[in-house]
């Protein structure tokens, strides 16, 4: 309202009504910065993942503050095993000295016909990738240990899930051990 009071007055002091055009662009440019600002704030909220596991499925949730803002969840049904794996080495900080628990990825492999986003995960070898291996996320962004992923996958997937490397080799004769 003041950027168009000041408008108004510009035009009458100088006997110009074509200040009056600078009301709509101010008023417009004004409203524009603060949704920008607005978007960036929001924007900015931090988000939470959580990592459902019960005897149905795997669900995985995104959050920020108290809204769900997406939700990925894959029937028992629809997998054939369930993991844990280190990261491809070059997808971590090269400075580490040892790759933390905290990095390693839920990984899954479903079942031949089963529709989930094919987007490559860098910190997945390709060759696991393209076998049919996906991944959920890395552990440590559900704010959980692996010892508690899997405790739950033994509780609720059975014998899908694996512990180790060794298991994901015999389970999958395709996967040869320079592929983990």
């Amino acid at each position: 309202l003041s950027l168009a009071g000041l408008a108004g007055l510009f035009a009458w002091l100088n006997h110009d009504p074509s200040w009056l055009w600078a009301i709509p662009v101010w008023c417009g440019g004004f409203a524009l910065l603060i949704g920008l600002i607005a978007a960036l704030v929001l924007g900015a909220a931090p988000s939470e993942t959580e990592l459902i596991i019960d005897r149905s499925a795997i669900r995985v949730e995104q959050r920020r503050k108290t809204n769900v803002t997406g939700t990925s969840r894959i029937p028992w049904r629809d997998l054939t095993h369930v993991g844990v794996l280190r990261p491809n080495p070059g997808s971590v900080n090269p400075r580490l000295t040892q790759v933390y628990e905290a990095n390693h990825l839920l990984v899954v492999h479903l079942r031949q016909g089963v529709r989930f986003p094919s987007t490559k995960d860098p910190r997945l070898p390709d060759e696991l990738h393209r076998l049919g291996n996906r991944t959920i996320g890395p552990i440590g962004s559900f704010g959980a240990d692996k010892q508690q992923v899997l405790a739950a996958l033994d509780r609720f997937a059975g014998n899908r899930a694996l512990h180790t490397e060794q298991e994901f080799l015999d389970r999958d004769p395709r996967i040869q051990p320079e592929m983990i």
